[in-house]
């Protein structure tokens, strides 16, 4: 168990590496796009039709790549966290096992045979490092949505002197779902203290 963990922290290093060498190719890729963008702008003198387009794909760019490479730690943390949790578990159910406790184990797992747990061995590092670097790649992948709409529905606007309007949807959509909350309490608590007779209340 310790050399799965151990392979799986060389596997989770590796791919964290050739993810940012992929970061930092199409973050190159996009810089030579966003200077050809630039070079349109300046071609037009900035009255182009397509010049708050390009604006606004400039800007989405810039806050998806700052955001990408904000979240690589996270994410990191997160599955390395998730290993020493692994080491954990597995220790408390080796100190179960020493103690002769196999209740947690399906009745098939009890008395294995040698070839049995040699196979399960390899299957099970096989798969716990493959559940690691997915994960990695779910959890980063999810983080950089989450920091998008971070960045769209909250600093971007502040930022760009939109903070009123943005106040003013944060505040209805707060007032809708205050709404729903209160129509769902009162469906739940009025009518039992409305119609139910006191004497049938157990």
């Amino acid at each position: 168990m310790i050399g799965t963990i151990v392979l799986a922290f060389i596997c989770l290093y590796l791919f964290i590496v050739i993810e940012f060498c992929v970061f930092v190719y199409v973050r190159d890729e996009l810089d030579v796009f966003e200077n050809k963008l630039e070079s349109y702008i300046t071609f037009t003198n900035h009255s182009g039709v397509l010049t708050p387009v390009i604006l606004q794909v400039k800007e989405l760019i810039s806050v998806t790549k700052g955001v990408w490479v904000a979240t690589v730690l996270p994410a990191s943390l997160t599955c390395v966290s998730y290993l020493f949790h692994i080491l954990v578990c597995y220790r408390k159910h080796m100190k179960r096992l020493w103690a002769g406790d196999k209740h947690f184990l399906p009745l098939k797992f009890h008395n294995p045979a040698s070839l049995e747990s040699m196979v399960a061995i390899a299957r099970y590092s096989g798969w716990q490092i493959a559940y690691i670097l997915w994960g990695y790649l779910i959890i980063h992948i999810v983080q950089s949505l989450c920091g998008m709409a971070i960045m769209y529905g909250l600093v971007l606007p502040i930022v760009q002197t939109r903070a009123w309007k943005c106040c003013k949807g944060w505040a209805s959509g707060c007032k809708c779902w205050a709404g729903i909350l209160s129509l769902t309490c009162s469906e739940s608590w009025g009518p039992p203290s409305c119609f139910v007779d006191p004497w049938s209340w157990p």
